[in-house]
């Protein structure tokens, strides 16, 4: 019988500039959308419908175009050979600083977790588990 391997760490990571970027299509220009996608940037356009805005009675649609970073699959099948790979991209509001992200609520053992992110306020509440990263922009060469 086979013992299953355990991961050693858990790797929490941002999604907004940091594994993608995400632009509203309208606004996009397409010769920037071009040279992404001829620097190997993979990208795709979603629709997307708030729930709280409305023009005229109807749902507003907002068309987006998202990129992924350069590498995206690569970085995630081999991280996830020896980490479990967690996506957090929900914002803790706190008493003292808004938009930080608390690792407690996944983990009481902070020796075996990190937090990559782009944004520096979202490793006030555990710093020593902080792995900066530079943010992503397809318009960033």
């Amino acid at each position: 019988m086979e013992i299953p391997f355990k991961k050693i760490v858990q790797v929490v990571l941002d999604l907004d500039e940091m594994l993608v970027c995400t632009y509203e299509t309208s606004s996009f220009l397409a010769l920037l959308r071009s040279q992404a996608i001829e620097s190997s940037i993979k990208c795709f356009e979603l629709e997307c419908t708030p729930s709280d805005k409305e023009v005229d009675g109807k749902q507003k649609v907002n068309h987006v175009t998202i990129f992924e970073w350069l590498g995206l699959h690569e970085f995630l099948q081999q991280t996830s050979e020896f980490a479990d790979l967690i996506l957090f991209t929900a914002w803790v509001t706190r008493e003292y600083r808004e938009h930080v992200k608390d690792l407690s609520c996944l983990t009481e053992d902070f020796s075996r977790i990190v937090i990559v992110d782009d944004h520096p306020f979202n490793f006030l509440l555990q710093p020593l588990n902080r792995i900066p990263c530079v943010p992503f922009s397809a318009t960033r060469r």
